[in-house]
């Protein structure tokens, strides 16, 4: 069974990639920069909806903002 997690790190690296503050993303978005904050903090998980503003925003797939824990395990 595939277990389907938010990786704050990769959202970090994409914003990165795209030469993005967290200001910026937050604008392009629509998620508030507190919201982005505490999500590259791994304080809190992502909406359904948010991770779908974010992706869009970054010209992503929601699913690579997810770490795929296979069976459990990392």
């Amino acid at each position: 069974m595939k277990i389907l997690e938010f990786d704050p790190k990769k959202l970090i690296v994409y914003r990165g990639l795209a030469g993005w503050s967290q200001q910026k993303l937050a604008e392009r978005s629509g998620v508030t920069k507190t919201t982005i904050l505490r999500l590259e903090h791994g304080r809190n998980q992502p909406r359904v909806s948010t991770l779908q503003k974010l992706s869009l925003a970054l010209r992503i797939k929601p699913r690579d903002l997810l770490k795929i824990d296979r069976e459990g395990k990392e």
